[in-house]
């Protein structure tokens, strides 16, 4: 008996440890367990925040790009009304018409428009469903179109290179291209801001190429960017309205933090006014010019938060008056230059900028209809300076940028001097290498 006690007593003692760790192990799977599922919690809330954050700065984005575009659709009008008066209505001779030609601008205006369905259909992630953007893209294409026919159908102005077509303000193709470009940006800048830039980019060379074909003024294609930006706001407006989507609230756009790495390395497009500030005789008659459009595109590589190098391209044209009186034909001048460019941050999201350049200038020949003299023709070397202020619209870095601008450009005629320049406008830009 005793002996079976003591077996009892050391199955028991030999138990007792093995019970203990079973329920340890039990007691610790349950602890897992409880801590697995609040890690799981936590991860999700997290996930759920940087979503709704991610939301929240998308909307705000779209928000702050509706601003963008809405400023400087209106300030690209404003451009175009005042100065559409420099060329009244008068009509220049098909001998104005320059070498150059081409009918790439026929295709380029359906450029971004094209780029935003293909993106689609490629399957990348856009703004909106296709059904809330084919209606978007319909009233925002009715809307800037049937503007633009009713002011051509009420404003009679012909074309530089003259005929009889007075349906010349606006531009039809600029009003097209920048549509087109708005939309694209619309859809798709919040995620990928390159995507814009090529948009406007595609619009800009649109309205240039209509410029040198001898189709349009600056003024025209000034205003047709402007019907076009803003026409395309008002649409993807009124869609909101239609499909009633929700507020953004008052989500905070990212700021950009600039730091040692910070390089504000930019791809600009511009527009706005021209002056030439140069009066000279040719025999007893007083040559003058009267206040123009200039634009182009600009982009500048920075090595540090201060100093980068860049280049600009650009086109002037301004009306020449001949004893006051204005002539037919505009003077126009095509520069490309390059040069240092230099940054300094005021705060997160305004930066002050300047650039040094040195220049070649081409004239094309403007024939004086009062007198008999052919200006340009003297193509040379220039130099220039300017100063930005660019404001950064957050994570995504595109920004606007004021500039006014100061050349030196070649004489345009025996004994003029050099050509005394000054311009300020607008741009839209995109920073690519900010760290």
């Amino acid at each position: 008996m005793t002996f079976f006690k003591t077996i009892s007593v050391a199955v028991a003692m030999m138990a007792a440890p093995a019970s203990l760790m079973a329920n340890a192990t039990a007691d610790a799977e349950t602890s897992l367990r409880v801590d697995s599922t609040d890690i799981l919690k936590e991860e999700t809330a997290e996930l759920v925040g940087e979503i709704e954050n991610d939301e929240a700065n998308k909307k705000a984005t779209q928000n702050k790009m509706k601003i963008a575009h809405l400023y400087y659709g209106v300030m690209t009008g404003y451009y175009g009304l005042t100065i559409k008066k420099d060329h009244g209505g008068a009509a220049t001779s098909p001998e104005y018409k320059s070498a150059f030609s081409t009918k790439v601008d026929n295709v380029l205006v359906f450029a971004p428009l094209a780029a935003t369905y293909t993106l689609k259909l490629a399957g990348v992630e856009s703004r909106n469903s296709w059904q809330k953007m084919a209606v978007s893209n319909a009233l925002s294409i009715g809307i800037a179109m049937g503007t633009s026919k009713i002011i051509e159908n009420n404003v009679t102005r012909r074309r530089p290179m003259g005929g009889s077509d007075t349906n010349c303000f606006p531009s039809t193709h600029a009003v097209m291209a920048f549509t087109g470009a708005t939309i694209l940006s619309n859809e798709y800048a919040w995620k990928h801001p390159w995507i814009g830039v090529g948009g406007y980019a595609c619009a800009t060379l649109t309205a240039l190429m209509r410029r040198t074909n001898d189709m349009h003024w600056y003024s025209d294609l000034s205003m047709g960017a402007s019907i076009g930006i803003t026409s395309t706001e008002l649409g993807y407006w009124i869609t909101d309205l239609l499909f009633k989507s929700p507020k953004s609230g008052k989500a905070r756009l990212q700021k950009a933090v600039i730091d040692k790495s910070f390089r504000p390395s930019f791809a600009n497009s511009f527009m706005g006014m021209s002056y030439i500030n140069s009066e000279f005789n040719i025999g007893n008659d007083k040559i003058s010019f009267k206040k123009g459009n200039k634009g182009g595109l600009e982009s500048a590589y920075f090595f540090n938060p201060y100093v980068g190098a860049g280049g600009q391209i650009y086109v002037t044209t301004n009306q020449v008056k001949v004893n006051g009186e204005a002539q037919d034909h505009a003077f126009d001048c095509a520069v490309i230059g390059c040069g240092p460019y230099f940054s300094f941050p005021v705060t997160n999201t305004l930066l002050i900028g300047a650039n040094a350049t040195a220049s070649y200038t081409a004239y094309p020949n403007c024939d004086l209809n009062t007198i008999d003299y052919r200006l340009g023709g003297r193509d040379g070397f220039g130099y220039g300076a300017g100063a930005s202020l660019s404001w950064l619209l957050g994570g995504l870095k595109q920004n606007i940028r004021l500039y006014c601008a100061y050349a030196s450009l070649p004489s345009i005629a025996e004994g003029s001097g050099r050509l005394k320049t000054f311009g300020y406008g607008i741009g839209f830009s995109k920073m690519f290498s900010v760290k």
